[in-house]
């Protein structure tokens, strides 16, 4: 014998057999289209504006499922055109009314916006803080749609400020 051959170590192991390789390899492929069966449903709204033409499909199969397809939310494509906040009546500033058009820039229908509304004092310190939802601001017929794309929409509500003395606002 080789005195060199004593400083190694020799392991040997017995392969695996092909059957539990095979059963691994199939459980992870059927694990893999779970996991993207549930990332497709989960941004189902989002991989319709990606690849449109995946919306009669969504369309069938939520159907089947039982789910919706809202509109998207992309509030960066959202812009204020304008806004004001004034005093219905000078004879009681706790009316106050709030004025804001706001276009859509989108080549799409988007959902419509909340609006967060927030009241400062004269140091531009926040004293109230309001989110109106498309369902306090818009009549019920007109919430079934979205805002098409390029349209601007008008927004006009009556709020009572109470004994808040506001000298500005955030929108």
């Amino acid at each position: 014998l080789d005195p060199a051959a004593s400083l190694y170590e020799w392991e040997f192991r017995m392969p695996e057999s092909p059957r539990r390789g095979v059963l691994w390899t199939v459980l992870a492929l059927l694990l893999s289209i779970v996991l993207v069966w549930q990332a497709a449903y989960a941004f189902r709204t989002d991989l319709i504006i990606l690849l449109p033409q995946t919306r009669s499909y969504y369309m069938r199969l939520c159907e089947t499922l039982g789910c919706t397809i809202g509109l998207p939310t992309l509030s960066n494509l959202l812009h204020i055109e304008a806004s004001d906040l004034k005093a219905v009546d000078p004879s009681y500033p706790n009316e106050i009314e709030l004025l804001v058009s706001v276009r859509n820039r989108a080549s799409i229908e988007l959902a419509y916006p909340a609006f967060e509304l927030t009241l400062t004092n004269s140091l531009e310190q926040a004293i109230a803080r309001r989110v109106f939802l498309p369902s306090e601001y818009l009549p019920p017929a007109a919430q079934l749609g979205g805002l098409k794309a390029g349209a601007e929409l008008p927004v006009q509500l009556f709020l009572d400020t109470g004994s808040l003395r506001a000298a500005g606002y955030r929108l």
